[in-house]
């Protein structure tokens, strides 16, 4: 029931308080915009962070290998930790919540570019690795021509590559067909198998368009890497979580 009263003797209190009136008011405003900015932000933000791992599978995760934090068995604290070809079997054998597990190493280290020629036509921007083929798994990529490295070309140690389209737009002429031509990384030919692009593009993943890929026992032997790896990526289960794979990880 509308009760006339109450609302006159509401109605006297504010007009008898303008300024306490209008101050709350716009405290009141003021409350709702920012919480209507900040809710607008944090979706901005995850959708920013979202993007920015492109078409990374968000149930995996990177395992580096770093300085330990103490002595053990005679190694003094400080000690680099080198993952090889051992650890990866390891945690082929050992890690049972994870689906995939794929081994990666890069000439020169992470984000580091190598000169690469073809004729008169040269690049030092690409990053070149080794890599082997359950990485489309996680991170996803388009091959626009050829195919995708294979378990044949592991076995094999074939010297063979997967090229960026900026690499074959640098390397190659307008409309000239990249696959099965060769390619100078640091001296050493490889014949180009295929062109990849992106399935999702985003400022951060945008480098992967001026990447060389090759089969990681070929990079390892080429590059007279050993059997040193570099980082992981790792893809959990369906019933795990990427944090319960990477604390069983690095357990």
């Amino acid at each position: 029931m509308f009760d006339l009263d109450r609302w006159q003797e509401i109605y006297h209190v504010l007009s008898k308080n303008v300024l306490r009136t209008i101050l709350t008011a716009f405290g009141v405003f003021w409350g709702m915009f920012m919480l209507v900015i900040l809710m607008g932000s944090g979706n901005g933000l995850q959708t920013g962070v979202m993007g920015s791992f492109g078409s990374f599978a968000t149930n995996s995760f990177f395992m580096w290998g770093q300085s330990t934090s103490m002595p053990y068995q005679g190694f003094r604290k400080g000690q680099q930790v080198v993952f090889t070809n051992g650890d990866t079997e390891a945690l082929k054998r050992e890690l049972t919540s994870a689906v995939v597990i794929a081994p990666k190493r890069q000439l020169g280290g992470y984000r580091s570019s190598s000169y690469v020629t073809r004729g008169k036509n040269s690049g030092n921007s690409f990053g070149v690795s080794g890599d082997v083929p359950e990485i489309m798994t996680i991170s996803p990529k388009k091959i626009t021509a050829g195919r995708w490295i294979n378990n044949k070309d592991l076995e094999d140690k074939r010297k063979v590559a997967v090229i960026g389209s900026r690499v074959r737009d640098v390397l190659f002429e307008t409309n000239e067909n990249p696959i099965g031509e060769y390619i100078n990384i640091s001296g050493i030919y490889f014949m180009v198998i295929g062109v990849h692009d992106l399935e999702f593009t985003s400022g951060h993943n945008e480098r992967d368009l001026e990447s060389i890929i090759t089969p990681l026992t070929t990079f390892q032997r080429a590059f007279n890497q050993g059997e040193r790896v570099g980082w992981y990526s790792i893809m959990a289960k369906p019933e795990f979580t990427a944090g319960e794979v990477e604390k069983e990880a690095r357990a």
